[in-house]
This record gives structure tokens, C-alpha cells and sequence, in this order.
């Protein structure tokens, strides 16, 4: 449907070509109306950042704010091990994930699978932050995978929760 104006830009495609967009897919429900379960929102999408991913595991730093219980259990957990990884961010990754935008949640997902896809060693993160691990990341683009499996869990879990409840109030 052409939307008469621009309704979305952003990064796209292998080369990260920036771009405007005139139309938009609006998926209906039964009554007729945008199904906002589908994530129809136009927002623009903005380019992958190391940055922002090294902003997710700030939690991890030593520069975070002192609390000797979440020390003591990033410390306790084997980061090298997936079992312990998942746990570690099921526990103090997750609710935070949870507080940001809908937009911020992709982000992070999409900076995390761009990096991947162009085999990056994530040395940018990791060279640049001092952590509480237990032990040296030994496979960094395997932690970010399992990060970023963690996120598409929890962002499926936000909607399926969200679909749950209209359901229900339906």
C-alpha cells in the first residue's frame, strides 16, 4: 500500500544500503483493522552497533554499580559452558531485555546477527570491558549466539504471552 510519504527508512540488504520506503504491508485482522500482534509498527531501522551490544552485557562489568550478590553469581556461573550461559542471562540479561522499546529489542537482535553474519570475532565487546567472569570468554562469536538466542527466546515469549491475553480477551 502506498502511504502517499515516507513511512520507514533505514539499513538494509547485504550491503547495509540505506533507503527510504513510500509503501507499507499492513496485515488485517478480522474486523479490519492493523494487527499489532504482527509487529506492524513503522520505525526506522537503524545500523548494527558494537556498541550497543557491548551496552547489553554492562551488567557483566565491573565499572556497573557494586552488588555482591549479582558478582558472586556471575562469578559462579562457567561462561564457556552454554547450560550456564543460558542461566546467567535467563537471570540478569532477560529483565532488562524486557525493559527496553520494542525497537531497541531488534536492534540489539539484528546488531548481534550482522555481526555474526560477517564473522566478526567480537573483540570490540570483549577487549573492552572488564568482567566478573569466573574465566576468559574462549569462544566469543559462541557466547554471542547463544545471547542471541536467548533475546529471539525472550522476544517470542513477549508475544506469545502478548497473544495469550488477547486471546483470552476475546
Amino acid at each position: 500500500m502506498n502511504m502517499g510519504k515516507i513511512v520507514g527508512e533505514g539499513y538494509s540488504g547485504d550491503e547495509m544500503k540505506y533507503s527510504q520506503q513510500p509503501e507499507a504491508r499492513v496485515i488485517l485482522n478480522r474486523d479490519g483493522n492493523p494487527n499489532s500482534l504482527c509487529g506492524i509498527m513503522i520505525m526506522n531501522k537503524r545500523a548494527p552497533s558494537m556498541s550497543i551490544i557491548r551496552g547489553l552485557l554492562f551488567t557483566y562489568d565491573i565499572e556497573n554499580t557494586d552488588d555482591p550478590k549479582r558478582e558472586e553469581f556471575i562469578a559462579s556461573k562457567d561462561v564457556n559452558s552454554k547450560k550456564e550461559l543460558v542461566e546467567l542471562f535467563n537471570e540478569l540479561t532477560k529483565p532488562e531485555f524486557l525493559e527496553y522499546t520494542k525497537f531497541e529489542q531488534n536492534w540489539f537482535i539484528d546488531s548481534i546477527e550482522h555481526f555474526l553474519m560477517t564473522g566478526d570475532s567480537f573483540d570490540d565487546v570483549f577487549k573492552k570491558m572488564t568482567t566478573y567472569f569466573g574465566a576468559e570468554v574462549l569462544d566469543q562469536q559462541e557466547f554471542m549466539r547463544v545471547l542471541l538466542s536467548c533475546l529471539k527466546h525472550y522476544d517470542l515469549e513477549v508475544v506469545t504471552n502478548e497473544q495469550q491475553s488477547t486471546n483470552r480477551r476475546t
